[in-house]
């Protein structure tokens, strides 16, 4: 059985949960802590507006009560004051939830510039998916990129994200393999099946991988995507988690400022 409480706490973001209608944060994990430069006994007794600008959480607000009817989601481009008082550019992507009745803010926070992927490879111990292991497959579920687990270059899960970027089912999905859900070439004119066993045995080789891909939905269509790749141990065995964002907007705004130009 997965543990998803390692999708919150590993996750490649800072992620932080905080309540909605009081603002305190309930739990964030090792990124958000290494971000903000804090222990997890300095966030006791904060709420959301102590680590984040007003501006930002207003704007984010916002967002999610215009969107309300169509997304449950908004993103703010804003900064953190380092504790040596360095300004840190960030983008908060903030996402609403439900957890057992209660309305949670769920805030993934990526710095805009220097960004490392770290390297994550940590041992879990089975556990059954009870209520606290809940919310963590709730987190899973809602992040606001989509994440797969791989096993043996099969995928063997995939949250929520995945499906609606895929515009598909989980069962389009499971058992596939990353080359599956590529097209034969990528745009440099490699082979997708070669380059994506080159960059899982670099992964497993504890060397992360950030890189762009072209992707391919069931339905043959194609989307520009950011991903990133890592080793994981999970019950003492390895898999991959993949991270994959849709960039297809970005890309074609790249591409009107450059036809512009000309």
């Amino acid at each position: 059985m997965i543990n998803y409480k390692y999708f919150f706490n590993n996750f490649d973001k800072a992620v932080i949960l905080s309540e909605k209608e009081s603002g305190r944060i309930i739990d964030i994990n090792e990124k958000a802590l290494a971000l903000f430069c804090k222990s997890t006994d300095d966030f006791v007794n904060l709420k959301r507006t102590d680590i984040l600008p007003l501006k930002a959480i207003q704007n984010l607000n916002l967002q999610l009560k215009k969107s309300a009817t169509n997304s449950n989601f908004a993103s703010a481009d804003s900064f953190i004051i380092h504790k040596k008082g360095d300004k840190i550019p960030i983008n908060i992507e903030t996402g609403l939830l439900k957890e057992n009745g209660t309305e949670l803010f769920l805030e993934v926070i990526s710095e805009k510039e220097n960004a490392n992927i770290a390297k994550e490879e940590i041992s879990l111990t089975e556990n059954p998916v009870n209520e606290s292991e809940n919310k963590y497959k709730t987190l899973f579920d809602n992040a606001n990129d989509a994440i797969f687990l791989i096993k043996n270059e099969s995928i063997v899960d995939c949250n929520v994200k995945a499906l609606e970027i895929f515009r598909c089912s989980k069962e389009d999905i499971l058992y596939k393999t990353p080359y599956d859900l590529s097209p034969e070439f990528q745009p440099d004119g490699s082979r997708s099946t070669e380059k994506t066993k080159e960059k899982i045995v670099k992964a497993l080789n504890s060397e992360p991988q950030f890189f762009e891909w072209k992707h391919k939905r069931p339905d043959n269509s194609l989307f520009d995507a950011e991903v990133s790749i890592n080793s994981v141990i999970l019950n003492g065995e390895t898999y991959i988690q993949a991270i994959v964002r849709d960039i297809t907007k970005k890309k074609q705004a790249e591409l009107t400022l450059i036809e512009s130009k000309i």
